[in-house]
């Protein structure tokens, strides 16, 4: 992952955002802001919901709002990306072991890390010249994936198959991409489609569900693991090396024209 991305994924921050025009509360007027959170307590196990959980508490600990229902006040990572905090985690716990400094302006609407996925791609046939699927990974996406995976890990099924097609396949525009799936497994999902008007199948190499979850949720890469990489705040999966996957897709983005 690229080490400005990488840093900034593992930031947590609390962001604060006036409600409306202003305030009602005259002390209240300062408040907005991002604010950098430095832990007191070893908080390298954590999960990021539970560290988001642990920064609000920090911060409700250390700043006395006169009105909080003045404001937008959530978890976010160094760029700006919305936390979801950890919904069972005790109000107020460690809350007491930890600063809250202000040190920009606050981020603009955060919204969660939703990067662009593109997945390895072949081809039984010489006629569809692909090498890559892309999809963004929407929250509404990953809860569809999950969906799919927990149905069949409960009803001990091979795969779901559903209508759905990536934002984009390379190449689709000479060959044509017709009938286009998903098929999630407890294990992976993968993208399939038939050139139009041709008797063969392109599909995308097999992700690995989980390993894609954390990695979304943690923004770290296992070590030794080169299936997975980022670059430019996208994501690459490649059944064996993710970085071939980037050097292909910069290089059509080079000889685009665009």
């Amino acid at each position: 992952m690229d080490d400005v991305i990488r840093s900034a994924r593992n930031t947590i921050m609390v962001n604060v955002e006036y409600f409306g025009t202003g305030v009602q509360h005259p002390d209240d007027t300062e408040m907005a802001g991002a604010y950098k959170i430095a832990f007191g307590k070893d908080v390298s196990g954590m999960s990021r919901a539970r560290l988001a959980a642990v920064a609000l508490g920090i911060f409700h600990a250390t700043h006395d709002l006169g009105d909080a229902e003045d404001f937008d006040i959530v978890a976010v990572d160094g760029a700006g990306h919305l936390i979801l905090e950890e919904e069972d985690h005790p109000a107020g716990k460690f809350a007491g072991y930890g600063t809250a400094e202000k040190i920009a302006e606050p981020f603009d609407a955060p919204r969660p890390w939703e990067p662009t996925l593109y997945i390895q791609a072949t081809t039984n046939s010489d006629f569809a010249d692909v090498a890559w699927a892309r999809l963004q990974l929407a929250h509404t996406v990953c809860e569809r994936l999950q969906s799919h995976q927990e149905l069949c890990k409960e009803n001990n099924l091979a795969a779901v198959r559903s209508y759905y097609a990536p934002d984009a396949w390379s190449g689709s525009a000479q060959w044509l991409a017709d009938n286009q799936s998903m098929h999630v497994s407890g294990q992976d999902v993968w993208f399939t489609a038939t050139p139009k008007n041709h008797d063969s199948l392109v599909s995308t190499m097999p992700v690995p569900l989980d390993r894609l979850f954390e990695l979304l949720e943690s923004g770290k890469e296992h070590e030794g693991d080169r299936s997975f990489a980022c670059s430019l705040g996208s994501l690459y999966y490649h059944g064996t090396d993710a970085n071939e996957l980037i050097r292909i897709v910069e290089q059509q983005d080079e000889n685009s024209g665009a």
